[in-house]
């Protein structure tokens, strides 16, 4: 093969940075986020890291605030008017695994409003990223460390004024040796809504909602009875406590508020794999204004809250998963592909694995305004599996935010067709990029156009756990060439942690991939890292680099990679 010329040159802009072409991306969500390490405090501050078994590497902004006496505490000003609050926290775990219960202080302008439940019973993995357990002696096998460390709590307590002070302290009663404050989110929840008109009501089918008795089999009546009317299933406020999950063809479940009505799986025996909480949908299905709590430990142990093949004009609608192994899969194998599913308004927090995997065919689907947070893998993916009929077409992911995954990557394309993703932000990913565009996992081949444009990531890259470098963007042609256009349009990669973009190696071809308007500002390693072995191409436009002393390009594959430049 003949040599190719490659050539990339560092431009620095102004410090003010470079404004985005379209509207700022990410979601706009009802709750302000208050990060502790801008909080006023007496107590140890955190960070930066991004050290994979490290507190600070795991918070947003890699920042926080470790409580270790009595009386530490960290303070805010409430910017708006609230009666409900988020609380990102790490404690300790029990000395052989398995968690431990404590609480924390809440202290509304100085007088004490309430004890925060805490738990550590879903966090804390030990050994190899690739194979953890809960078990803490497989820190010290060999490169076993300790990870997934955060967790949050939720609760209504009562009304906050503009302008108050808000305080977590650690008090004589909050036992815990430690409490690593990320951030606090406060919030003014909306009235619970009604029962709807004709509706069935879960309750009539002799569901208590205590958070006590188990309500499977109530739930399960009242699911059939649905089917079978066509009529809404209402759940009242209330906590049903379920030990297994359902499936449902055709149903339409109806909340009252995603602070009100929850379905939670809770195990007696956390060595016994749980039976899983949430529901298999085939068919057209509306789910909304609800709550999905599994009581998951490891990525293995928890079912996922929503999967299966959706009919055409499913809607899922403000929905709050947590704790289970996925929030929200689409496709089934070698089944016909859901088709123009909506999702929207919806909080993935601290499942093991993705929160929303548009798989196996899907098309048409549309994921906006969707909020994941300390996911296990992917927060938000397109995977042309193999095993489904054809490759995912025509999906869209607009107006989402990921932050934190501690596994994997803020966003992902696996093969398909004239899928896009537009107006994101992701950040602060612990070990791998921002956003993966690849033909790995035996993906059905890229297609159409791929179309990344006004996408944010702040803090992404990394060191998958202490092996390969990957950039803030991250390209790889793994098991099939990658043909079919590729644009990423009005990009923006700031502090990434290892290059920029980084070309990974492989026998297949990467080719038709151009960056028009994509800008880096403060790359960590290399504005570009090409792999040994890399073949193909990309097109740069008007890509700028701003560089912390890094080298622009780490060219490892001269003679098999080009990069081209246009103005």
């Amino acid at each position: 093969m003949n040599r190719i010329i490659h050539l990339i040159l560092p431009v620095v802009f102004t410090a003010a940075g470079l404004q985005l072409a379209a509207a700022a991306p990410g979601g706009i969500f009802p709750w302000r986020t208050l990060q502790a390490e801008n909080g006023a405090t007496n107590a140890e501050k955190i960070g930066p890291s991004r050290e994979a078994g490290t507190f600070a590497a795991e918070c947003v902004g890699r920042r926080g605030v470790k409580l270790n006496r009595t009386g530490d505490y960290v303070e805010w000003i409430a910017p708006a008017k609230a009666d409900a609050v988020v609380i990102r926290c790490a404690v300790p775990d029990a000395p052989r695994g398995g968690g431990i219960d404590f609480t924390l202080s809440l202290y509304i302008d100085g007088g004490h409003r309430c004890d925060l439940p805490l738990t550590s019973r879903h966090t804390w993995l030990y050994g190899k990223e690739s194979d953890p357990v809960d078990d803490p002696a497989a820190q010290k096998l060999p490169g076993g460390t300790a990870f997934h460390f955060f967790d949050e709590t939720r609760a209504r307590v009562g009304e906050i004024p503009a302008g108050a002070k808000v305080r977590l302290q650690k008090d004589a009663g909050d036992t815990a040796a430690f409490y690593v404050i990320d951030l606090l989110e406060l919030e003014k929840v909306p009235p619970p809504l009604p029962r709807p008109a004709g509706s069935l009501s879960l309750c009539d089918f002799g569901a208590a909602g205590d958070g006590v008795q188990d309500d499977t089999e109530a739930l399960q009546r009242a699911l059939t009875a649905a089917e079978a009317t066509g009529k809404i299933l209402y759940l009242p406020p209330g906590e049903y406590r379920t030990s297994r999950g359902f499936r449902i063809k055709s149903v339409k479940i109806q909340g009252a508020g995603m602070w009100y009505s929850t379905i939670r799986n809770r195990r007696s025996d956390l060595s016994v794999k749980s039976p899983g909480v949430g529901f298999g949908v085939l068919g057209t299905s509306t789910l909304k204004d609800f709550a999905i709590f599994g009581d998951g430990t490891c990525r293995k142990d928890e079912e996922f809250a929503l999967w299966g093949t959706w009919g055409k004009g499913s809607l899922v609608e403000n929905l709050w998963i947590e704790k289970t192994q996925v929030g929200l899969w689409s496709g089934r194998d070698n089944e016909p592909a859901s088709e123009g599913l909506t999702v929207r308004n919806c909080r993935f927090r601290n499942v093991f694995a993705d929160a929303v995997n548009l798989c196996a065919g899907t098309r048409n689907a549309v994921v906006e305004n969707c909020h994941a947070r300390g996911t296990g893998d992917d927060a938000f993916a397109i995977w042309s599996a193999p095993r489904g009929l054809g490759p995912c077409t025509g999906n869209v992911y607009r107006n989402c935010t990921a932050e934190v995954p501690w596994r994997a990557r803020c966003f992902a394309i696996f093969g398909g067709v004239d899928n896009r993703i537009e107006n994101c932000l992701g950040r602060d990913t612990l070990t791998d990029s921002g956003i993966n565009l690849s033909s790995q996992f035996d993906a059905w081949p890229f297609g159409g156009t791929t179309v990344v444009k006004n996408l944010l990531l702040e803090r992404c890259g990394g060191w998958f756990w202490g092996n390969r470098p990957y950039g803030g963007i991250f390209f790889q042609a793994a098991k099939r060439d990658i043909t079919g256009k590729i644009l990423l349009e009005d990009v923006v990669v700031r502090e990434s942690s290892a290059a920029g973009i980084s070309i990974s190696d492989g026998e297949s071809r990467l080719q038709n991939i151009t960056l028009r308007n994509v800008h880096f500002e403060g790359v960590g390693d290399y504005g570009i890292d090409v792999f040994p072995h890399a073949i193909g191409e990309i097109v740069l436009e008007n890509c700028t680099f701003e560089l912390k002393g890094a080298a622009p390009l780490r060219q490892r594959s001269p003679e098999t990679f080009l990069i081209r430049k246009r103005k």
